[in-house]
Order: C-alpha cells, then sequence, then structure tokens
C-alpha cells in the first residue's frame, strides 16, 4: 500500500520531532501493510517553506536507518504545499516537492475559512504547468455547502481529493463518517492516506478506513484507493 500524505520527517513541522520517533512510525505503517510513503511536510503557513535539498536529505537518512532497522518501508520526497496566490511562481521555482515519477503529483492544503476565491485558478494553473493537484483532507473542506461545492468544482475542473483514512473509519466521528461515505459514493474521493503525525497522533495505519466501507467494497478499497494505479 502507498501512504500518499504522511509527515514522516524528524524536526520539520509538527510530525515526529525525533529519528526515533519516525522509525516507530515506520514500524506501524510496516504493520499495516504499508510499504511506500510519501513524506509531506508542510510548506508555507506557520512552518516556513523548507528547502527541497532539505527535504530529500531527511528523506535520504531516514530510509538509511530504516534500512538499518530492516523496514521494507520506502519513504519518498513531497510536501503539502500551503495554497496561496504565489503558489505556481514557487514550483516554476523548483521550490516545491512534487512526487510521481514522470507525472508530478503536488498535495495541496486548502484554507477552509474562508476558501480563497483564487483557489480553483491557482490549481488550474498548476495542471498547465503539468503538475497534478491533490487537495489534501478534502473532507475538512466539504463539511460546508461552500466548501463540498468546491470540492465538487475542483474534482469537475480535473483535480484529485485525497481523505484521511480516521475520518472515513469513524474515528473522527459518525457525521464526518458519513459525509466520506457520500464523498466516494459522488466520486469525490480518488485517495486515501493517513496524514500520520507521530506514532500517537493519527498514527500511519490505513486500514483503519476499512471500517467506513460496505463489506462488499473491503477487499478493493485499498488497492482502489492506496494506490497511484488508478489515477494514472
Amino acid at each position: 500500500m502507498l501512504d500518499i500524505h504522511c509527515h514522516i520527517l524528524p524536526g520539520l513541522d509538527d510530525g515526529p520531532q525525533t529519528m526515533d520517533e519516525a522509525l516507530a512510525m515506520l514500524r506501524i505503517a510496516e504493520a499495516d501493510g504499508i510499504r511506500t510513503i510519501v513524506a509531506t511536510p508542510h510548506f508555507a503557513g506557520r512552518f516556513g517553506e523548507p528547502p527541497p535539498d532539505l527535504i530529500r536529505a531527511l528523506v535520504q537518512r531516514v530510509n538509511e536507518r530504516a534500512a538499518d532497522e530492516g523496514l521494507p518501508v520506502t519513504v519518498l520526497a513531497g510536501c503539502e504545499a500551503y495554497l496561496d496566490l504565489e503558489l505556481p511562481s514557487k514550483a516554476e521555482a523548483g521550490k516545491l516537492v512534487t512526487f510521481g515519477g514522470e507525472r508530478h503529483y503536488l498535495l495541496i492544503e486548502v484554507p477552509t475559512e474562508p476558501i480563497p476565491l483564487y483557489a480553483l485558478e491557482v490549481s488550474f494553473q498548476l495542471r498547465v504547468m503539468g503538475i497534478q493537484p491533490i487537495l489534501a483532507h478534502g473532507e475538512r473542506l466539504a463539511v460546508t455547502e461552500a466548501g463540498l461545492t468546491f470540492v465538487r468544482r475542483f474534482v469537475e475542473q480535473g483535480g484529485l481529493v485525497q481523505a484521511n483514512a480516521d475520518a472515513i473509519g469513524g474515528q473522527v466521528g459518525r457525521r464526518m463518517r458519513r459525509l466520506c461515505q457520500q464523498m466516494v459514493k459522488d466520486g469525490l474521493v480518488h485517495l486515501i492516506a493517513t496524514d500520520a503525525h507521530s506514532p500517537a497522533y493519527r498514527p500511519p495505519i490505513l486500514t483503519v478506513c476499512l471500517r467506513g466501507f460496505p463489506k462488499p467494497m473491503r477487499d478493493t478499497a485499498l488497492g482502489k484507493y492506496c494506490s497511484l494505479e488508478g489515477i494514472t
């Protein structure tokens, strides 16, 4: 399984603060069946803008330690970019870390209150540049009517939506679980990820999402929503 949204790099944002914590997260991920993780430290906002070289260096360090520990989990470089008007120019300047090989994906976080009027235009500009935006934890936006309308327009425009595993699984409450289930039915969820931050707070466990799927869908849900194969 692939986890495309995980704060796994130590000391960079509100994720793990030490390498030991990061390794503990990798052990949890391995036990859950996760084999690839995209490291998505916050970019912009209150955490600043970590340089791509720093992100890649930390990814290499985590992978080296994982290999030393015999953990069969590979970490890839990425980021969770806070959406603002300068995002396309930052991408053009090479300040953002995309992932996905030849097809470049970028996880973006859109402010919720209020949703910027320019959000759809910025996401369109990214696609013109060859970068496919993925809306992080789209269910958080969809809790309001205006937010749900935005998510629908984002998808109609060609964007992809990621939902958090714990929200789909019901750990964030029944209302959120019902909302996620409806979003899945309406084709407004393309990827499920953990958005993990530590071994204790929202740990990297994808299988918790299965609680939110009806039994006939559980055998295929992880393969469909926890990989990039269905969206390339």
